[in-house]
């Protein structure tokens, strides 16, 4: 009996050793267990937020003009309503763009075959902006470009002189023969054009100026759905100094100024007045057309009639020679936008000005524990290229190492691969 008994409390004994040691087990070996766990963790959130602070995004967007000719500093006008921040975006150096009213203008050189042209977006970036060093003048009456002036009347315009004779002396619009009086106008100017818009409860009529550009580049926009059918829209000119015309090979030849005839073409968007020795004038629309040229004893007046579509591109461009070189202008560049492409990398200089930041600050930015600590080094395929380590290590801590690929970045969509260490303890 006394044996049972003592047996009995040994073995009371010993199982409650055996729980303490259980418990001493769990209590001194789980923080060791959940130590690696807690630092790879950790190491995900310096991660996460290392991108996050350091990764741009850039887009390309290919612009695809198919032209038969070539032109230096050619006009773009594009109806464009994405992002209006023109500082996010880039063309070229030393090259401009505008972003105004839903639309992008610019200029460009062309070729004559494909040209391509990279527009660059990004909203993480700040691009520079170039300021044409350009001959265009202007203000609410008059604009002129090497050779070329225009002048406004409440943004109608009134007379165009090139090399220094008067050429244009009438410029009128009609719908239905009736003749557009009534309206309001405006004028802006940036560092690459200047535009004039005639407005009316029926359409907007704007025009550019653009530098380097003898001429002028307008669009007409309807307002409003006019009552009725085949409404159709004149624009009329006096001109002079002009001594023959060429529309096509087939209808060309002299503006007869003694016997006061005429001489129209239905189905035609070009015609170019010209003599050999002052010079000529391109006029096109971008619709089909009935052009109607007449010889008076001093002028020359030139009729475009066509019906009214909601947007009608109309050019005006002014040259030197006969008409082969007035041809050009037959065709509006329309760019085709391209599939966009968009890219992700490290920029560097967001990633150097984490040098800058107050560590304390930036682990409770990051919600990273104040208990522990981060170190961050970028390689090349040769060298550290960055290092944010505002604490050292010590031989004795236990340190969780994670590693990652990615790629630096620049505005240029130049990508170096490299190589990125996380550590924390």
């Amino acid at each position: 009996m006394d044996k049972r008994g003592v047996t009995q409390v040994d073995w009371a004994i010993s199982l409650a050793i055996f729980l303490l040691f259980l418990v001493w087990i769990f209590f001194f070996t789980k923080p060791l267990f959940d130590s690696t766990s807690n630092l790879d963790s950790l190491a995900d959130i310096v991660e996460k937020h290392f991108k996050e602070t350091v990764t741009i995004e850039i887009e390309k967007i290919p612009l695809i003009v198919h032209s038969n000719w070539t032109y230096e500093n050619e006009p773009f006008l594009i109806d464009y309503s994405y992002d209006p921040d023109i500082t996010n975006y880039f063309l070229a150096v030393n090259k401009s763009i505008q972003i105004k009213d839903n639309k992008m203008v610019f200029q460009q050189d062309i070729s004559n075959t494909t040209t391509i042209i990279n527009l660059i977006h990004s909203t993480d970036l700040s691009f520079p902006q170039y300021k044409l060093a350009n001959d265009l003048t202007s203000n609410e009456r008059w604009a002129s470009v090497t050779n070329f002036i225009a002048y406004f009347d409440n943004s109608t315009l009134d007379t165009i002189s090139y090399r220094g004779p008067t050429k244009i002396f009438k410029h009128q619009i009609f719908i239905d023969d009736v003749l557009q009086t009534n309206h309001s106008g405006s004028y802006t100017n940036t560092s690459q054009y200047a535009k004039y818009v005639y407005s009316n409860q029926a359409l907007n009529f704007t025009m550019y100026i653009f530098t380097e550009n003898p001429g002028i580049s307008g669009e007409i926009k309807l307002n409003q759905v006019i009552p009725g059918l085949n409404k159709t829209m004149k624009i009329y000119l006096e001109l002079v100094n002009y001594t023959d015309y060429y529309m096509d090979r087939v209808e060309k030849g002299e503006v007869d100024y003694f016997f006061e005839t005429c001489e129209e073409a239905d189905d035609r968007n070009f015609i170019d007045l010209y003599d050999d020795v002052l010079g000529g004038v391109a006029v096109t629309v971008d619709t089909a057309s009935k052009t109607k040229i007449c010889g008076e004893p001093k002028r020359a007046n030139l009729t475009f009639t066509f019906q009214l579509h909601n947007s009608t591109r109309y050019r005006l461009m002014f040259h030197d020679g006969n008409y082969e070189n007035g041809t050009k202008y037959k065709d509006f560049n329309e760019p085709v936008i391209g599939a966009i492409q968009s890219y992700k990398g490290i920029d560097v200089e967001k990633m150097n000005n984490l040098t800058l930041e107050d560590y304390v600050s930036l682990r409770e930015g990051w919600n990273f524990p104040l208990s522990n600590n981060f170190q961050i080094e970028v390689w090349n395929s040769t060298s550290k290229i960055f290092a944010y380590e505002p604490v050292e290590q010590t031989t004795q801590t236990n340190i969780y190492t994670k590693q990652f690929y990615s790629y630096i970045l620049d505005s240029d969509i130049n990508l170096r691969k490299v190589k990125v260490f996380v550590r924390v303890w």
